[in-house]
């Protein structure tokens, strides 16, 4: 998969659904060794990673954070981009649904094992009642003391976190990316 094939998709999925993407160019390298970096999966657990777009943070935690592609989950919601990431992606799971969903999507299997969500969504202009709903999706698949990683652009929390009963935690900014993106750990309070 080359970075042209990459950028046509999102591109494509982009001037579909303007709103759904989020975004004007897709996440940056540095930004996905960034969240990377935040990741230590412990024996019997998974990853998952909603949002992935066209996989550049999926990348950066398979090769960075040295996670086995059989370990890792994908949710993505964009059809299009589903279809790249199964591509780019054989060996990891890929499914096509909503992150507010991830209870159903994973299976009562996988529920509690999960040792970090990391999440590329847009999720600051969504309706508080849209990021509850991810949220929630999110520690209810998370195993206790689990955490979701987040990038946003702006440097405030992308989250109303003690309203959502959460810590959250400024991990850094990464300028290398158009535009420089904040990331952000929330665990439950």
């Amino acid at each position: 998969m080359t970075a042209a094939q990459d950028w046509f998709v999102f591109w494509r999925s982009m001037v579909d659904n303007p709103a759904r993407i989020g975004a004007v160019l897709p996440s940056s390298p540095r930004l996905g060794q960034r969240m990377a970096r935040q990741v230590r999966l412990l024996p019997g657990e998974v990853l998952v990673e909603i949002g992935a777009g066209t996989g550049v943070v999926t990348q950066a935690l398979l090769e960075e954070a040295d996670v086995l592609p059989e370990r890792l989950y994908i949710v993505e919601l964009d059809p299009r981009l589903a279809a790249h990431l199964r591509e780019r992606f054989p060996r990891c799971h890929v499914l096509e649904g909503n992150a507010a969903d991830l209870p159903a999507l994973l299976g009562e299997e996988l529920i509690g094992k999960v040792g970090t969500v990391v999440s590329s969504l847009p999720i600051r202009p969504m309706s508080r009642a849209v990021q509850r709903s991810i949220v929630d999706a999110s520690f209810a698949v998370l195993k206790p003391g689990g955490s979701l990683l987040q990038y946003t652009y702006p440097p405030l929390c992308p989250l109303p976190a003690e309203e959502f009963g959460l810590v959250a935690e400024g991990l850094g900014r990464t300028w290398r990316n158009l535009p420089p993106a904040a990331v952000w750990r929330f665990t439950r309070a």
